[in-house]
């Protein structure tokens, strides 16, 4: 499924209905004047979101929270920049150290994509582009 245009033509919703229906695997990427988002999917479910106004980190989150101590966040940032595979998600260093439960890790990651979610599909006058 390729998709690209303006979303007033279908809505987000019809998207990811679609996208869902038709099980696809593939992100979503949507534009607006001084935002952009994304939505991916994985066998037609979304697993993972981010928009540019809604963007609170996930490390933040479990700090504001009360869940991490922001020494462990520290200590956290610290190990996954030193280690030569970049690109590691904060989540995954907080869990190896033990300072954040897998299920509290689950349930903060499903929060930060609900909120990307709800931020985009309020988005009006946006363009999409959809690889699946």
């Amino acid at each position: 499924m390729v998709f690209r245009g303006s979303l007033s033509d279908i809505t987000l919703p019809d998207v990811l209905r679609l996208a869902a229906l038709r099980c696809r695997t593939g992100a979503l990427r949507l534009h607006r004047e001084g935002a952009e988002g994304v939505v991916w999917f994985q066998d037609g479910a979304v697993v993972l979101a981010r928009s540019d106004q809604a963007s609170a980190l996930l490390g933040t989150m479990l700090v504001d929270a009360g869940v991490v101590a922001r020494s462990d966040l520290e200590r956290a940032l610290t190990v996954r920049d030193e280690q030569p595979e970049r690109g590691r998600r904060i989540g995954d260093v907080l869990l190896e150290m033990g300072a954040v439960s897998a299920g509290d890790l689950e349930a903060f990651l499903r929060d930060q994509i609900h909120r990307a979610v709800k931020d985009l599909l309020g988005w009006e006058g946006c363009t999409a582009q959809t690889r699946c």
